[in-house]
């Protein structure tokens, strides 16, 4: 455009400059005002285009500015937006910090426990913290362990001399496939666990309103450590309970999580062992004189650990329902150990028990009042229980030669001879019950399994003793190593 016209204005100067007269005077004017109007006409097209131009740049300045305004807009609105939900956030996580806090404050009401109780309990369980009582108890299941190590060698060195020295390289070369069966131990031990972990989160839930699954773990392993590695296994609840007040839980709801799993689970395994010793005892198999004679001496401890265990389980029960008889009996009880210079504190042995009465009380109204939870405990508790029981099962699959019975009979005889090892080596000061439960297992298994019995014998004590001593010590590893990282990370920033 610009082109045509400058190429006008060089006409129109070449036309002016030509000297015309007349007629073609008259044409020559003709033809300036059409080059003058063509030129006026481009002049205007170009004025157009021009200003087309800058309102289309203006156009894209303007949408430019809207588009980045409606960002800013947006942004700032995914901002408000992310505000709002970290608020409502806050808000909800208080609002459910207020209604668990609400939850344990009923539940400690209906546990009904009183506070001074409830002090002596966490106060006992913190002493076995102090550093003097843990080096000293640290030193005591050092020597029970090293006696029962000591054991079980000298046992499984006598046992493999009388199979003259049959190696483990000849029993997998033997046994094939069938030590596969092992792996159904291991199996078995996972499931034993969990159903513990699933108690404890049941238990944690209902009375904190919290899910707490790394708690949940860390309590049962711990309960099965200690359990394992003190006499009597004494030393589980009082450590369940420092775990779970260490873990911000109240002191009444710690105190109470152990007893409530340790009455019901008492209560269930007592119960299936009874159901076997009734079903199971007579399809026992005889093999001679001497083996009947010491099977029999077995069987009769296994029956006075059972009878025992059931007073004691009823003896809770009844200490649940708030018995007058329980406690005026646990005072003649006090009064005779006390002429008999056994109690040598009357008054505080009668208040410890007397808060111990309390606490089972509590305990057991707390789940009558809460059947799903007590559903829920129960059935695990048989899990628990049942899984536990049916490790010799696997072992003598794994190492015995053809079994000549079937499967349901196998499994009423194995988790019966179980039950009859456990009861009898129950009242055993040493951990695990060390001694008689290796002797009972030798002589009621090694019918059926044969020579391989000391093979079995191992197999079983690991999957039922030695790995949770195992488990529970790695555990307990992880802890204090991270507890060290930790404070080296705080000594470093100060």
């Amino acid at each position: 455009m610009a082109r045509k016209i400058k190429k006008n204005d060089a006409e129109l100067q070449n036309v002016n400059s030509v000297d015309f007269s007349g007629e073609k005077n008259i044409e020559v004017e003709t033809v300036k005002s059409e080059i003058i109007d063509e030129t006026k006409i481009d002049n205007e097209d170009s004025v157009q285009i021009e200003t087309q131009i800058v309102v289309e740049e203006t156009e894209k300045l303007d949408n430019d500015d809207e588009s980045k305004e409606n960002n800013e807009i947006e942004s700032e609105e995914i901002e408000i937006k992310k505000i709002e939900e970290e608020v409502i956030s806050e808000n909800q996580e208080q609002i459910q910090d207020m209604k668990n806090s609400e939850i344990v404050s009923e539940n400690e009401k209906e546990l009904g426990l009183s506070k001074e109780i409830v002090d002596e309990k966490l106060k006992q369980a913190l002493n076995t913290q102090n550093p003097k009582k843990r080096k000293k108890s640290v030193i005591i299941n050092l020597i029970f362990m090293l006696i029962n190590v000591i054991f079980m060698v000298f046992i499984v060195k006598n046992l493999i001399a009388d199979v003259d020295g049959m190696s483990f390289g000849e029993i997998i070369r033997q046994q094939g496939d069938k030590l596969w069966w092992l792996a159904g131990g291991l199996l078995f031990y996972i499931i034993y666990i969990i159903a513990q972990v699933l108690m404890y989160k049941a238990l944690i839930k209902n009375l904190t309103g919290k899910n707490r699954w790394g708690l949940s773990y860390d309590v049962a392993v711990v309960g099965k450590y200690y359990d394992n590695v003190t006499p009597f296994a004494v030393g589980g609840q009082p450590m369940q309970i420092v775990r779970l007040a260490e873990s911000g839980i109240s002191p009444g709801i710690s105190t109470s999580i152990p007893i409530i799993k340790m009455l019901i689970n008492n209560a269930i395994n007592v119960l299936v062992a009874v159901i076997f010793f009734i079903f199971g005892l007579p399809k026992l198999p005889l093999l001679n004189a001497f083996t009947n004679f010491l099977q029999i001496i077995i069987i009769i401890l296994g029956v006075i650990g059972i009878i025992i265990s059931v007073i004691l389980v009823v003896f809770m029960f009844l200490i649940s329902s708030g018995s007058l008889f329980t406690r005026s009996f646990v005072s003649g009880l006090l009064r005779l150990g006390y002429k008999l210079k056994i109690v040598k504190n009357y008054r505080k042995s009668f208040k410890k028990v007397i808060n111990q009465l309390s606490e089972y009380k509590s305990s057991m109204s707390y789940l009558w009042k809460h059947k799903k939870l007590l559903i829920k405990i129960i059935v695990l508790s048989l899990v628990e229980c049942l899984t536990y029981a049916s490790m010799p099962i696997f072992m003598v699959l794994a190492f015995s030669g053809n079994i000549d019975m079937s499967m349901s009979m196998l499994i009423l005889i194995c988790l019966t001879k179980h039950y009859v090892c456990s009861m009898a080596s129950s009242f055993i000061p040493l951990p695990g019950g060390t001694g008689l439960m290796e002797i009972s297992f030798i002589f009621l298994f090694g019918i059926t399994i044969g020579d391989y019995v000391v093979w079995a014998l191992l197999a079983w004590r690991f999957f039922t003793y030695y790995l949770i001593i195992l488990h529970g010590f790695v555990h307990e590893l992880r802890i204090i190593v991270t507890k060290l990282v930790k404070n080296s990370k705080k000594r470093k920033v100060t």
